[in-house]
């Protein structure tokens, strides 16, 4: 039976530094006083459990931010740096005291991944922002 071979890197290297700029830019809306409240609002959001709300919200962030950017951030950077921005909203979460399982986690993601696809047209320009 042949070794695994380890997982590429599926962004490329000169592209790392775009990433970055994008998950701080999610950041800095997550964690701004004049932001915060729409990422709160969001999170309790009725209808779903706030986990799945944390994938709709990182989603919709990311999508906003790419809107701002005017063509700067592409969508493979913008859906990895949304994940990463899911993974610090679900890792505050649960140091705020919530109680996040690793099924709730892939909910999160599908319900990120999910938020996206509705998001995207054909021309991949991000939709109902």
């Amino acid at each position: 039976m042949p070794a695994m071979q380890p997982q590429q890197n599926r962004i490329d290297p000169k592209q790392i530094d775009a990433l970055q700029r994008a998950l701080l830019a999610g950041k800095k809306f997550l964690y701004s006083p004049q932001t915060s409240q729409y990422a709160l609002k969001e999170l309790k959001a009725p209808g779903a459990p706030a986990h799945v709300n944390a994938g709709k919200t990182a989603a919709r962030i990311m999508a906003l931010i790419m809107t701002k950017s005017n063509g700067a951030l592409t969508p493979e950077i913008m859906f990895s740096a949304g994940y990463l921005l899911l993974a610090d909203i679900l890792k505050f979460m649960a140091e705020t005291g919530a109680k996040i399982s690793e099924e709730q986690k892939r909910e999160a993601g599908l319900a990120y991944t999910q938020e996206l696809t509705t998001m995207f047209s054909d021309n991949q320009q991000p939709q109902g922002v």
